[in-house]
């Protein structure tokens, strides 16, 4: 424990109770900066814990300081629960994300991907299901993985150009080994691309995914080897360039 001696410090291995008897008496004209220096020295010796009442009174700003040390306890306790969480929570968590991310990336497309993605939602309930990645983490935990990641997948299809988007659709209908054109025509009708919207989008997403979706499945039907899209950049090249504005005189 600190003790002063004069103008210096000394440090004594005698009782708590008896040093704090054996300060001289503090006047009124000490300055706080000292008395708060004095508070902390005691706090950091370990003397806030063990004081009685009686001695503590003696002892100026002891409370303030005593009061700081239940906050870091406080704070040390929270600090051990947050990692607690971390550790049971959030680690596998993420564990799970690299794992459905990284079977997402075997996948040729986005398109593709956003497919898949909405086959694994239940259309009952809402909640997406997986029993392989359940060794992973909860079902609980595999349905809030895939629908984030559903939502994620989602954005960037619709972020698509048309043209872009026809091919991965293309590609897509060509891998299930039907035709093109037949398979595009049957989407238009059933309209089965209003089942992979996921439900945290705005409405915004959602008409323009409708749109780009229509728009590409019409041009898969009418053209399937992207012609059209073809003809259409060719003739946007060769349109003329508008004439310049009339020169007015002065």
């Amino acid at each position: 424990m600190a003790t002063r001696t004069g103008a210096s410090l000394q440090y004594s291995t005698a009782p708590v109770a008896a040093q704090i008897v054996a300060r001289p008496r503090i006047t009124t004209r000490i300055s706080l900066r000292s008395e708060f220096m004095e508070s902390i020295l005691l706090v950091q010796s370990g003397i806030g814990r063990k004081l009685t009442t009686e001695t503590a009174s003696r002892v100026p700003n002891l409370g303030l300081f005593s009061q700081l040390n239940k906050n870091c306890r406080l704070a040390e306790s929270v600090a051990n629960v947050v990692d607690n969480i971390r550790m049971a929570v959030v680690d596998p968590l993420n564990k799970l994300m690299r794992h459905v991310r990284r079977t997402l990336s075997s996948l040729p497309s986005s398109a593709a991907q956003l497919i898949y993605l909405s086959s694994l939602r239940d259309p009952y309930t809402g909640r997406y299901l997986h029993e392989g990645w359940t060794t992973i983490g909860s079902p609980e935990e595999v349905n809030w993985a895939i629908s984030h990641i559903h939502t994620e997948t989602f954005s960037s299809v619709v972020e698509l150009k048309l043209e872009v988007l026809c091919g991965e659709l293309k590609e897509h209908f060509e891998s299930l080994g039907g035709s093109v054109q037949q398979m595009a025509a049957t989407w238009l009708e059933l309209e089965p691309y209003r089942e992979m919207q996921p439900r945290r989008c705005s409405p915004v997403e959602r008409r323009l995914f409708i749109s780009q979706m229509r728009a590409a499945l019409g041009v898969l039907v009418r053209s399937p080897d992207l012609a059209v899209l073809g003809e259409q950049a060719a003739s946007q090249s060769r349109r003329p360039a508008p004439p310049p504005p009339p020169h007015r005189g002065n």
